[in-house]
Formats: structure tokens, sequence, C-alpha cells
């Protein structure tokens, strides 16, 4: 009888002190709010990139792994990209690519433009574009005057739509770098 009750207390103290580490794995909840279309104020990452949406998206600290934005002789925006890491990893878990609508960018983005099964269309008032999940990669693509604006989230945060999340940030990475809306380049702009 005593064994047994030494056992009892020797499981009992067992569960109690298991019960009280500081392994808060999985005990952190993940903020669900929407990220707006509409740019925060606060830190950018790579000079355009809104670091209080990527953490939100991502579900943790960021820091840009590289990026930058290239603008010609009279400061006309030519490019602009940026990879964003978490915690201090190496795996890219967020990257944003902005480039001229043209040639093969220009062609992959008609397509998903004229596939809407496949491709999540946005509505009107959030622009041209589309989102879809390839894989547990969310992306979006938005048309924004003359460029199309990419972005990957291949980390989404759990619980997170990975995919409005990419089109917000497509949405802001137009107005912080302040992108025309207006068409200029030869032909047609593209169009659903």
């Amino acid at each position: 009888m005593r064994l047994l009750k030494t056992a009892a207390v020797l499981v009992a103290a067992v569960l109690a002190v298991a019960g009280c580490g500081d392994d808060d794995e999985g005990d952190t909840p993940v903020d669900t709010s929407t990220i707006p279309a509409t740019a925060p104020g606060g830190e950018l990452l790579c000079d355009f990139l809104p670091a209080e949406s990527a953490a939100l998206a991502l579900g943790g600290e960021v820091s840009a792994e590289g990026g930058q934005v290239t603008r010609d002789t009279q400061g006309v925006l030519t490019s602009a990209g940026c990879r964003v890491t978490v915690d201090g990893g190496s795996d890219v878990a967020l990257s944003v690519l902005v480039d001229y609508m043209m040639g093969s960018a220009r062609t992959g983005f008609e397509d998903g433009l004229a596939d809407a099964e496949t491709y999540h269309q946005l509505p009107d008032d959030r622009g041209l574009g589309y989102t879809f999940t390839d894989g547990d990669t969310a992306q979006a693509r938005l048309s924004r005057g003359d460029y199309l604006v990419e972005v990957r989230i291949a980390a989404p945060a759990e619980s997170r739509d990975g995919e409005a999340d990419a089109a917000a940030i497509a949405q802001q990475v137009g107005q912080t770098l302040e992108i025309p809306e207006e068409w200029t380049l030869q032909g047609t702009p593209p169009s659903r």
C-alpha cells in the first residue's frame, strides 16, 4: 500500500511540474485582423513594404533579407523587390516584385485574368488582379498603371487568409511606391 501511495505522489508531482513549464508553444493566438488595403504608417522594409503588414501576414517578427527600389535618371520607378524572413530565419517567407507589365509578365498576368476557375479575381474596387494558392504559397498579382505587383507569401501565419493578405499587401505597395494609375506603355492596358 505504501508503494502505491509513493507512486501516486510521484505521478502527481511529475504532472504538476509538467503543467508549470515555460513552454508557451501554441499558446500565442494568431492575430486574424484584416490587413487594410491602405498602407499603414510606420517602418517600411526595403523602403516600400509596410513591416506591420508583413509581420501580421507571417505571424512573427520580420526583417528584410534583401531588396531594393530602382529608378531611372528622372526618378521614375523601373523596378522594386523585397525578400522577407521571419525571426531571423534564412528562408524567404514573403517576397514582393514590382516590374513593368511587359513580355512574359504581361502574358502570364493576362492568362490569369482569363482563368476565373483557377485564379480568384479581385473585385473591381480592389483593382485589376487576382489571387491564388500554389501548394502552401499564397500569391497575388495586381496591375497598377504600367506595372505588375506580385506578392508571394510562402509561410502564411496559421489561421490567416494568405490570399487576402497578399492582395492587401500588393495594394499597399502600389501606394508606398506611389505608382501612377495611368497606362503609358505601348498598346492597350490589360483588362478582363
